[in-house]
């Protein structure tokens, strides 16, 4: 119906970090029956942790 909204479900690999761009193509019943949607976003990697804490140089106690 017009003005109905509705929520559509996207996914990207997250095991890939760094910036990315996808296009999603939505074909309606409306004229122009083609919508193009864009999805941008960067994946960060995980900070590492250390094995060692760094605070007492390094050293275990």
């Amino acid at each position: 119906m017009p003005g109905e909204t509705k929520t559509i479900d996207v996914s990207y690999d997250t095991n890939r970090p760094g910036a990315f761009t996808k296009t999603v193509t939505l074909t309606t019943n409306e004229t122009p029956d083609t919508h193009t949607l864009t999805i941008k976003g960067e994946v960060l990697v995980p900070p590492t942790q250390e094995a060692v804490p760094a605070s007492n140089g390094g050293i275990k106690q």
